[in-house]
């Protein structure tokens, strides 16, 4: 893969994480720089430790799908597109009026939550053996700064829904899937 191939996944794998902080931004009064920082670097982090578990994963499963390893990766990527798209819906049923909070556990758990999608990314990478260093690098920045903007953008325009993000980043996904296939097939 191009460099330039790492660009729309490490903004699809950004997505939900611009999601959850535009709603955590759109409950909180105000949002220091450092906090900005914090919040977006832990979200990147979580976002490159996601991805290098699952490229090692990747790596591991690698030699049993060999020959077959573009389907395998067709369906990660399709599966993580799907799964974005299908928690839009589900997204719309739960509105929270309760404050999210993005320090401590639960920011730890809901960047977590919002990397988890890295897996099997990642684990996709790995099944080719690519190398993984840059690509944690794009991931971790995009993650940070897609954050970054889903704080500053919920804090303005206050309890808007991001639910797009999800079927932005669930299309996306899935065309990388069908494209990765594509190439590989006679």
């Amino acid at each position: 893969m191009e460099l330039l191939s790492f660009v729309p996944i490490a903004l699809g794998l950004s997505l939900d994480s611009l999601a959850i902080a535009a709603s955590a931004g759109s409950m909180a009064t105000r949002l220091s720089q450092r906090r900005l920082l914090q919040v977006g670097g832990m979200f990147g982090a979580v976002q490159v430790a996601m991805l290098l578990l699952g490229w090692w994963l990747g790596g591991e499963l690698s030699r049993n799908v060999e020959g077959y390893e573009h389907w395998v990766v067709c369906v990660l990527f399709a599966g993580v597109g799907a799964k974005m798209i299908k928690d839009s819906f589900s997204a719309r049923k739960k509105t929270r009026d309760e404050p999210v909070s993005l320090y401590g556990a639960q920011g730890w758990a809901l960047s977590a939550a919002a990397g988890v999608d890295a897996i099997a990314i990642g684990g996709a990478l790995g099944l080719y053996r690519l190398p993984i260093a840059l690509p944690s690098v794009i991931v971790g920045i995009i993650g940070a700064l897609m954050t970054i903007v889903g704080l500053v953008l919920g804090g303005m325009m206050k309890r808007v829904h991001f639910l797009w993000a999800n079927w932005t980043g669930g299309l996306l996904f899935i065309a990388v899937g069908i494209r990765i296939l594509l190439y590989h097939l006679p």
